[in-house]
């Protein structure tokens, strides 16, 4: 009954790599925030991402939330696979890319013992899959869905010094996470998706699945 994890910055095609892996396995795919009446709390804070001790509250809110969603399906079928397109690890990365960013690092600490206290009650998945690409690419995704859907938020407006900041919370936490033991798998979404869709199957298989059925059979 593995839990598996997608994450990525916004623009490097995380959830369509999220969603056609979870079609090829049949899996429960599942997006913060899952309950409606958090949808709604979300529309509040897409528009205020200078608000980052109330945005780290709500997140890990919505993070433990999905968790508990995720739990009970995968206790009322040991059979499911369960894909989450983000968890509490983007919470980490992109409220802290935010505090040094633009606001000099005033709530990092507040920031920290919001997320300290909270990560150790969310379900630990079998594998975090990071979906990376080119950042020349990534500006170019963003630009198009700017274009389509009219967003230019923070999150969405290709700022270089927010997209740094991002990745490099991303990397010091999945490096600290595979100290720690967790499994994560780095995948490179430059090129076709299809290529990126099969490669992050192969190491699913590899890493979590063929573990699996080497411990049923023992």
């Amino acid at each position: 009954m593995p839990l598996i994890v997608i994450e990525g910055l916004n623009g490097t095609g995380k959830s369509t790599v999220a969603n056609e892996v979870a079609s090829v396995l049949g899996a429960t795919i599942m997006k913060i925030p899952a309950s409606d009446f958090m949808t709604k709390l979300k529309a509040y804070f897409d528009m205020h991402p200078e608000e980052t001790v109330a945005r780290t509250l709500y997140f890990m809110w919505a993070a433990e939330d999905i968790g508990r969603k995720a739990a009970n399906i995968l206790r009322k079928n040991p059979d499911n696979v369960v894909i989450l397109d983000r968890y509490w690890y983007t919470t980490y990365a992109a409220q802290r890319a935010y505090e040094i960013a633009y606001n000099s690092g005033k709530n990092l600490e507040e920031i920290d013992k919001i997320i300290d206290e909270t990560k150790a009650r969310m379900l630990v998945p079998d594998a975090i899959v990071y979906i990376y690409v080119h950042p020349a690419i990534r500006d170019l995704r963003l630009a198009m869905r700017r274009e389509a859907d009219k967003r230019n938020d923070k999150w969405h407006s290709g700022d270089a010094k927010l997209y740094y900041a991002f990745e490099e919370e991303y990397k010091r936490l999945f490096e600290q996470l595979e100290k720690e033991g967790a499994n994560v798998i780095r995948i490179d979404n430059s090129g076709d998706i299809s290529k990126t869709v099969s490669n992050t199957l192969e190491q699913l298989n590899r890493s979590v699945f063929a573990r699996k059925k080497a411990t049923t059979r023992a």
